[in-house]
């Protein structure tokens, strides 16, 4: 999701462990891959997208963030042409596995046209009966959201 958080823009993506054993010490790394054609050659770029945080507890569901700031790869770009654009950013959850110490890598790709400008993702913790309570099923789902 490409939106705005507390004032900035950012790139959020929700992550959780849906997993019976679950996964110790994650970290999170983003990347971006930027396919340019210069004349009848193509460049291809790679950026590591800075994360406001890349260690990562997967207790319940967290989002990690990439705030578009003057450094960013990203900033700058109206989402006309982040959409125009022959991209991908592609996220990559490492861990280990508890109980065993194997590790696990996940990763999630996605291109310019999977990206959602002004959205939010819906609200999947909640309280019910003095207990907390994560709905899994709508952990991918988002909503327009007005930032305006």
């Amino acid at each position: 999701i490409y939106n705005k958080a507390k004032g900035m823009r950012v790139l959020e993506f929700r992550v959780a462990d849906l997993r019976r054993l679950p996964l110790r010490n994650c970290s999170m790394l983003v990347q971006l891959y930027i396919n340019k054609k210069c004349g009848e050659k193509y460049i291809f770029e790679t950026h590591n997208l800075r994360l406001t945080k890349d260690h990562v507890f997967l207790l319940t569901p967290v989002m990690v963030t990439h705030v578009i700031d003057e450094s960013s790869p990203l900033h700058g770009l109206t989402p006309a042409l982040f959409q125009s654009m022959d991209l991908e950013i592609v996220a990559a959850l490492e861990g280990s596995v508890q109980g065993t110490g194997l590790a696990g890598q996940y990763l999630w790709s996605y291109t310019q046209s999977e990206v959602l400008f002004e959205h939010k993702f819906v609200d999947v913790v909640h309280m019910r009966r003095c207990k907390w309570e994560i709905d899994y099923l709508k952990i991918s789902e988002t909503i327009p959201a007005n930032f305006h």
